[in-house]
């Protein structure tokens, strides 16, 4: 392309040039032959004066008798037919013949227009040699006193004698018209390239920055209106390269923040095809990564609400808000769905955005929430209830039987120490939730701890037919802690063992290290826990067998505490279960001997 341009805008230049050349040469050409005319023409009327001082020398009567010899012997010196005519226009004397040779050829227009306006000018055949084309020029001879006229002088010669003139010029023509065509060449060359060059690099730049290269310029200096073409496109370019980096800027940084949302984001156009879906749209809507690029939102995904609340969004061109239930693995998730309107730089509507948002956490803490409140409350009012039935009891009855009251008070203490424990196992959440927990982190030897709560566990239940079991290594397993939060664990968790774990059965606590972690297990063979509460069983208040664990005196918070108290060392704990068999409750601790490392 860029050649083909140098070669046409070179032939067009070259063609202008030849063809101005072309037309100079016949205009000059012209001129030279109608002033070779002229001057023929003046060359005629000069020897006509001369011709008539030597046919009529003093201007008055009839011609010299010897013009006849003269003008045969000045005709051939001047290269002209010479002729004089009387006033009758009768041959009197003529160069190249007799007179009495020569017709009578009266009517000749050169004589006619002599007679009339004193000269006169005709290009016609000569009578004396046919086919042969001449300039004629006339004189009228008229008396110098009367004006009476004398006869008539005439003067000729060939047209040929115009080309011999003209021809005399060609050669300069031609030489003028080749120096015409070599300069037109160059100049055609050197002005199409000025043209095409810097075309030909635009193009190959333009080229360039449609690839992505925005920092190639055209290297061309000029003032000129190509130089001005030249400075607008560099300009354009470092223009096109600043906003192209501007929209990538934002582009990526749209990207990162579309992609690093926790709402599903799906955008689509007025055909419903898919334009843009984040990483967590895919997530919640079971979408591989790479699919759903320029194809429907019905094929990407087969949840009728999302393609329903989409297709009432850009039918409408309204804001559309619903919920959707999704089954899936590995749990049920419930989505709340916000589709609005998508417009282009002109207002008008060209596609949708739906935001995706997964309410199934929030709806469980809600539900969670409500079961705690209704659980604090209940768990609160059984002893205040209790208290207060027993003592309003005994002032209403001043005589009751000592027994009785003793009883009664009895239930006072006991009732009035499970809402002690309550409110202690509350304020202690409390601390543990508000980071505030003071836990006084030292070196500590697991060994030791599990040791000395379940000595102390065995004591308090001196008597019980469950047996407790210690499983410890021969090393020290450090870990870096709280003791006094670390025995309440180990005491909730052998305590919970041994409530839900009948008579002659067993209890053990094991202790080791193992991939920088202390492991701690409490295992029983009580009841068991069925699958359905596992995930549960570390809520507040939360009861596997609410009358059971109300008879056994627990507040229903052991266990959350437990969860907490190991959060708050960087550890977890978790629970295996065989309904019938027992439970293991397992506590990871990270193990260490300072507090970088526990960290």
């Amino acid at each position: 392309m860029r050649f083909r341009f140098f070669w046409k805008l070179f032939a067009s230049s070259v063609c202008i040039m030849l063809l101005t050349s072309l037309l100079v040469g016949i205009g000059l050409s012209m001129k030279i032959r109608s002033n070779s005319r002229n001057d023929i023409r003046l060359d005629l009327e000069a020897t006509c004066r001369i011709l008539s001082e030597m046919a009529f020398p003093s201007h008055e009567g009839a011609p010299d008798s010897r013009i006849q010899a003269r003008i045969e012997q000045l005709g051939p010196a001047v290269k002209k037919r010479l002729t004089v005519f009387s006033r009758e226009e009768a041959v009197m004397a003529d160069s190249i013949r007799a007179p009495h040779l020569l017709a009578d050829t009266r009517a000749r227009p050169e004589i006619l227009a002599a007679r009339a306006g004193g000269v006169g000018f005709s290009e016609r055949e000569s009578g004396v040699d046919l086919g042969e084309e001449s300039f004629f020029f006339a004189t009228a001879v008229r008396s110098d006193t009367s004006g009476e006229l004398l006869g008539f002088v005439r003067a000729s010669v060939p047209i040929d004698r115009l080309g011999e003139r003209v021809a005399e010029f060609m050669p300069t023509l031609i030489l003028g018209g080749l120096v015409a065509v070599l300069l037109s060449l160059v100049l055609g060359y050197f002005l199409s390239r000025r043209v095409a060059v810097p075309i030909a690099t635009m193009t190959q730049v333009a080229d360039e920055v449609a690839g992505g290269d925005f920092d190639r310029l055209v290297d061309f200096r000029g003032s000129d209106e190509v130089g001005q073409l030249v400075g607008a496109f560099n300009s354009m370019a470092k223009q096109l390269r600043d906003r192209v980096e501007t929209i990538t800027v934002d582009r990526n940084k749209l990207l990162t923040i579309l992609s690093g949302m926790v709402e599903g984001l799906v955008a689509v156009d007025a055909d419903e095809k898919v334009l843009h879906m984040n990483r967590a749209a895919q997530r919640i809507l079971d979408v591989q990564e790479g699919d759903g690029s320029n194809q429907h939102i019905w094929e990407v995904t087969r949840v009728w609400e999302v393609s329903s609340v989409l297709r009432r969004t850009i039918k409408t061109g309204e804001k559309v808000e619903s919920e959707t239930h999704l089954v899936g693995q590995p749990r049920d998730r419930l989505v709340e769905l916000f589709a609005s309107p998508l417009v282009n730089g002109e207002g008008r509507l060209v596609g949708a955005v739906l935001v995706l948002h997964d309410v199934s956490k929030i709806r469980q803490l809600e539900s969670v929430r409500r079961d705690f409140v209704s659980n604090v409350s209940h768990e609160l009012k059984t002893p205040v209830t209790a208290i207060r039935g027993f003592a309003e009891t005994i002032e209403d009855d001043p005589e009751m039987e000592e027994a009785t009251r003793n009883r009664f008070v009895g239930r006072i203490k006991e009732q009035s120490l499970r809402l002690s424990a309550l409110v202690a196992d509350l304020l202690t959440l409390a601390r543990l939730e508000s980071q505030e927990g003071g836990l006084c982190k030292q070196r500590l030897d697991m060994r030791s701890v599990v040791d000395s709560s379940t000595r102390a566990t065995i004591a308090a239940t001196d008597g019980s037919q469950v047996k407790i079991e210690i499983d410890l290594p021969d090393r020290p397993v450090f870990v870096f802690g709280d003791e006094e939060a670390l025995e309440q664990v180990l005491n909730n968790l052998l305590s919970n063992a041994l409530k839900y774990t009948l008579k002659e059965g067993r209890v053990t606590v094991r202790v080791r290290e193992e991939g920088g972690n202390a492991w701690i297990q409490v295992e029983d063979t009580g009841v068991g826990i069925e699958p359905v509460h596992l995930g549960r069983i570390f809520e507040r208040f939360y009861r596997v067998d609410k009358a059971r664990s109300r008879e056994l005196g627990g507040t229903g918070l052991g266990l959350s505490i437990v969860k907490h108290f190991c959060l708050a060392h960087g550890g977890d704990v978790s629970v295996a279960s065989t309904p019938g068999k027992g439970s293991v409750f397992t506590v990871r601790l990270p193990a260490g001997s300072s507090e970088s490392s526990a960290r």
